[in-house]
């Protein structure tokens, strides 16, 4: 087995359990949200999210909602769309401007570790292949 051969198979091992701790980061950060309270919440502005604004390249919708907490009135952005006034929220006990629409894991959190984590474990898998096949050793063909 030649150094580069190694070498990149230790990059994809790596980069693989990279996938892994970020996907596992994922899942519990967004699970921990199964403990924040749940307040009523009055719905100020929807608005679709553009490419190339606060959040990124992906189209969603941004809705702005106002709610109390801790006898404090809150305005927080949340990435759902909503059709009606009067909305449940969940907020970070910690920090009530953390609202989420939501509770648990999201896909738009999961997804780039997952998509990390399979594209890794792929390579993985092709190098092993390539590492146990049998190279140059052909039987001939009469």
């Amino acid at each position: 087995m030649s150094t580069k051969f190694f070498k990149t198979g230790l990059i994809t091992v790596a980069v693989f359990a990279v996938g892994c701790s970020w996907l596992g980061f994922a899942w519990v950060r967004g699970n921990r949200t199964y403990d924040w309270q749940e307040v009523p919440a009055t719905v100020v502005e929807v608005d679709l999210d553009r490419p190339g604004s606060r959040r990124g390249t992906i189209y969603g919708w941004e809705t702005t909602v106002r709610y109390r907490a801790n006898g404090k009135q809150y305005e927080s952005i949340v990435n759902e769309f909503y059709d009606k006034n009067q909305v449940t929220v969940y907020i970070n006990p910690d920090d009530p401007t953390h609202v989420v629409a939501t509770r648990g894991p999201l896909i738009q959190h999961m997804a780039p570790p997952i998509l990390l984590t399979v594209v890794s474990g792929l390579f993985g898998i092709v190098l092993l292949l390539i590492a146990l096949s049998p190279g140059g050793q052909h039987t001939p063909r009469l």
